[in-house]
């Protein structure tokens, strides 16, 4: 998230710069977990995408090539349970450099930013397709475990972004109205281009994200199992804009049933 300050030179995107939980980090282990599973090809190419255009055409994207894919096997199902190591350490790598965003300087603000969008590419390059017939290695991480990591830490750097964008605003929450909250949000969202851009990109990757929970494949297992979607679109929808897609997404995207899974479900089904 950009909060804009001023100073002689106007409007800077630094030492007010709060960061925000970028999103892209779900969406890199989302498409190689669900990558492998559905043996889809290229993805790299997603990621790629995602860092040059915007990640909510990617992952919509995505999601339509999870929709047309042909079923998921068993074997498939057991390797996408794990994250090999480039994956989980460039995830926790990437995590890292949007922490450290508020402590840049026009120096290091923008190595910081192109290190984030480096790390989330990258690891998709090499052994993609790959990578869908390896066992899991010896490091591997599992994905629950991954999922976990993920949420505490962007729910950490959530608080802090929450806790500076309130101090920024400047109200007096005691006779401050919804109207008045609104209004300081609204103007935010469109106080600079750069602002207006990811605000804009946040909202439709939340709105994307909850349609893809709605509309996922029966028995995908791309998903807590103790979730179904009459309670995590609910949940999605009042959590989402308090704690951002960021915080939501690996929650509910934590696996929960065991790589059997999706066979249980297909068994309840006939």
């Amino acid at each position: 998230m950009l909060v804009h300050s001023r100073d002689v030179d106007g409007i800077r995107c630094h030492g007010r710069y709060i960061s925000e939980p970028n999103q892209s980090y779900f969406v890199l282990i989302l498409v190689y977990l669900a990558g492998r599973r559905y043996q889809i090809k290229h993805l790299w190419a997603y990621m790629l995408l995602g860092q040059l255009v915007a990640i909510s055409i990617a992952a919509n994207l995505f999601y339509l090539a999870i929709f047309l894919s042909a079923p998921s096997t068993p074997r498939n199902d057991r390797l996408s349970r794990s994250a090999s190591p480039k994956i989980w350490l460039s995830v926790l790598l990437s995590l890292a450099t949007i922490a450290l965003s508020p402590f840049t300087s026009r120096q290091t603000f923008l190595p910081n930013l192109l290190v984030m969008h480096v790390l989330l590419f990258v690891p998709l390059i090499s052994g993609s397709e790959r990578g869908s017939k390896q066992k899991p290695g010896r490091y591997s991480m599992d994905t629950s475990t991954l999922y976990r990591l993920v949420c505490i830490i962007a729910l950490g750097i959530r608080a802090r972004t929450t806790v500076a964008a309130i101090a920024f605003l400047n109200l007096d929450w005691t006779k401050a109205s919804l109207s008045a909250v609104v209004s300081a949000i609204w103007d935010t969202l469109y106080s600079n281009p750069a602002q207006s851009s990811l605000g804009w990109e946040v909202i439709w990757n939340s709105v994307s994200f909850i349609a893809f929970i709605i509309a996922r494949p029966v028995g995908s297992d791309l998903g807590r199992s103790d979730m179904r979607v009459s309670r995590s679109v609910p949940f999605l929808l009042l959590a989402t804009p308090v704690a951002s897609l960021g915080v939501t997404a690996p929650y509910v995207l934590q696996p929960r049933g065991g790589p059997q899974y999706v066979g249980h479900t297909a068994d309840k089904m006939k």
